[in-house]
């Protein structure tokens, strides 16, 4: 039972992030599973968003867990490249 409600909160992290729900996926990084907020982070690396960027830095330095802030820190890494894409300021 527990393994099906971990597949269908990545299916519902996936839909939040096929539709650019960045609010929703926000929401989920708070989530109590910490499947779910690895997921949640992994998915946050897609966007350009400085509100993206904070939110993964906190979780990076705050969650309780280690494999979550790990997320957390990769995905903050793929945000900032893109922020810096985005802004033209790649070196």
């Amino acid at each position: 039972m527990h393994r099906q409600v971990d597949m269908m909160r990545v299916v519902e992290i996936d839909n939040l992030s096929r539709a650019g729900d960045i609010e929703g996926l926000l929401a989920a990084l708070c989530d109590e599973d910490e499947h779910t907020r690895e997921v949640a982070a992994d998915a946050l690396g897609a966007f350009a968003d400085e509100r993206v960027e904070k939110a993964l830095r906190e979780v990076e330095f705050e969650d309780p867990v280690q494999t979550v802030r790990d997320h957390a820190a990769r995905s903050r890494g793929r945000v900032v490249e893109r922020l810096k894409v985005e802004k033209g300021t790649m070196v």
